[in-house]
Order: structure tokens, then sequence, then C-alpha cells
């Protein structure tokens, strides 16, 4: 996996970040904050809600049809009951009891 993103990263980008590390290791000593270089940044995915959100308010502004916004809502509503179905599932196991 390594090899396949180093691949993927332009060679300008690598000798910034070799650069950035050795001013990391350098400096960390006096400056511990500078080691914060190393730490994962990652954006959070957008909740059910905030795309629906999203969804109403660039048809309204593109003059789609609400209608569509909504199909694509819907869509997204069994897509999250179609995985709270399936997580059920794997929870009862292959041979669930009778319920009675």
């Amino acid at each position: 996996a390594f090899e396949r993103l180093n691949e993927a990263v332009p060679s300008s980008q690598q000798e910034n970040w070799w650069r950035q590390e050795e001013a990391a290791l350098k400096d960390h000593v006096h400056d511990p904050s500078v080691m914060d270089i190393s730490e994962i940044q990652l954006t959070k995915a957008p909740t059910v809600h905030g795309i629906e959100l999203h969804l109403l308010q660039t048809s309204a502004a593109s003059g789609m049809h609400h209608g569509a916004a909504s199909w694509l809502t819907h869509g997204l509503v069994i897509k999250e009951v179609e995985i709270m179905l399936a997580i059920s599932r794997k929870a009862i196991g292959p041979n669930p009891s009778d319920l009675k």
C-alpha cells in the first residue's frame, strides 16, 4: 500500500514532506508542536441530514424540481434502512430462534 501511495504522490510533494519531517525532527526538542505534521488530518463524512439539506438547497438554487431532491432523499433513507437490516441480520446469526 505504501508503494502505491508513494508512486501516486508527485516528487515535489514528497520533497516537501521530507523537508517538513527533517525540520520537525530537528526542532521537536525545543518545540514539540512541530511534530503535529505527523498527525492524520481527515475530514468527516457528511451526515445523512447534511446531504439531504445540501440536495434541497442545490435543487432550489438550480431550478430543479423538488421531486428529484425528494427521490434522492428517500433513496438515502432506503440505503440507511438496508444497512440497519444487514447489521441486524448479522447480529441474529445464521440460526435465529423462533420468536413467540
